[in-house]
């Protein structure tokens, strides 16, 4: 398997904390993304269900819609206490069993305290979330369980070396879901399973871990290496500066944060941007690009931003959408559509849709035309459902990006702390969801 990219979480600051349900309170939280509890209110009449069902325990048990499964019964069935020493969850169907959620088995089971169904590694996946406890003696613990949803390419930040925690458990149609169990030791040691809260929001933490492990630059280390390169990357320029702006973002899952820096300005609203990344021998360099010198490129300073994302064998990939408004005569005006990612290292523009107006006449009137990558002409509502036409019918799955810009001019003056700070705070704010 691939090697850990840790900033996949970035994307990704990840789902918010979950809703829990407490059994020692006896009491049952419904929400959205929680499910609503199934009670069992006679399990005797049961009696043509299966010894499993027999042992369904009531109050973490729910109703659930899940990707893939639809409308589902999510069981935590109690260990029979022979063959079976810990707690077992399974989804049903119409009363029939359809899934069993791998398990390595544990002894000393006492009872499960919390079940969430969240979005815990921020993949837009629903995965579910148990807290469990064990108890031996006086000795009492808990267990985080998380099973995430399955995915080849969900599992590329699985270094080989962790192969061996990886605990899945498959379907007849391929594998469903995974534990990492590397993940769920990390929580222990942590002291990270009294709740569900407790766990949400460990995601990112849990990967610059193990990226650490790998020998890699840590998020914090990469920001402290942009801060002291200030001088290069902010440096004063002379034209185009009604904006001039930087963004610390994540746009290619590799690991390593990119900083964005951009200018836009002067007569025809030119823009200019500019791509920066930490190399592996912790060297600050700027990313190629196929972009046409002399062209102006995508106006690319905006809070947000569509994004449509690919998984493939080769990982995530995301094309940011972005529009470029230029003043290219007295009375022609130039917009157009395109799509951004990075590709191998390389910053890539793909153009997608054009408008180009033209005044003129003695009224001088407007006469706009839309054409599409081709040059083949659209109408105006193909212009401006381009983007989202052409990445759905591949099948890419739509987000959207929050950015954390700033104003370069704000740096003057600052010492490297504040620096740090200024890109830190950028950093936080970005977000694909």
């Amino acid at each position: 398997m691939k090697k850990l990219v840790c900033t996949f979480l970035l994307i990704l600051t990840l789902a918010g904390c979950g809703n829990e349900k407490s059994a020692e309170q006896g009491t049952t939280a419904i929400q959205e993304e929680t499910g609503q509890a199934i009670l069992h209110e006679n399990p005797a009449e049961d009696s043509q269900k299966t010894n499993d069902m027999a042992r369904i325990i009531e109050d973490q048990t729910f109703e659930v819609a899940l990707d893939n499964w639809g409308e589902v019964t999510f069981a935590a069935i109690a260990p029979d206490g022979e063959k079976e020493k810990d707690v077992t969850f399974k989804l049903l169907k119409n009363g029939q069993e359809t899934y069993t959620f791998p398990e390595k088995g544990t002894d000393n089971f006492s009872k499960v305290l919390a079940v969430a169904f969240k979005d815990y590694n921020g993949d837009a996946k629903t995965d579910v979330i148990a807290i469990v406890q064990y108890k031996d003696g006086e000795n009492v613990w808990n267990q985080a369980k998380v099973f995430l949803q399955e995915n080849a390419d969900n599992m590329f930040y699985l270094d080989y070396d962790l192969g061996e925690y990886l605990l899945e458990r498959e379907t007849e149609n391929g594998p469903a879901f995974y534990r990492d169990l590397f993940l769920e030791e990390y929580l222990q040691k942590q002291g990270l399973t009294d709740n569900v809260s407790s766990v949400m929001g460990t995601w990112k933490d849990y990967a610059e871990y193990v990226a650490g492990l790998n020998g890699e630059i840590s998020i914090d280390r990469q920001i402290e290496i942009f801060a002291g390169q200030a001088g290069k990357w902010a440096a004063d320029i002379e034209y185009a500066d009604d904006l001039y702006c930087f963004a610390l973002t994540e746009l290619d899952y590799d690991g390593m944060i990119d900083l964005i820096v951009s200018n836009c300005g002067g007569t025809g609203s030119f823009s200019y941007n500019r791509f920066y990344e930490i190399n592996s021998e912790g060297n600050m360099e700027e990313l190629g690009t196929n972009f046409i010198e002399g062209n102006s490129q995508v106006d690319i300073i905006t809070d947000e931003a569509t994004v449509y994302s690919s998984f493939s064998a080769d990982g995530i990939k995301d094309y940011y959408i972005f529009g470029d408004f230029l003043k290219a005569g007295p009375d022609e005006y130039h917009e157009d559509i395109r799509a951004l990612y990075i590709e191998k290292n390389v910053v890539m523009e793909m153009p997608l849709a054009n408008k180009d107006t033209l005044y003129g006449g003695a009224d001088y009137t407007g006469k706009t035309v839309y054409t599409d990558y081709k040059g083949e002409e659209i109408t105006e509502e193909d212009y401006d459902n381009f983007a989202q036409t052409y990445f759905e019918k591949l099948g890419l799955q739509k987000k959207t990006a929050s950015f954390g810009w700033m104003d370069v001019k704000d740096l003057q003056g600052l010492n490297t702390d504040q620096i740090i700070a200024m890109l830190s705070e950028s950093y936080q704010n970005f977000e694909v969801k």
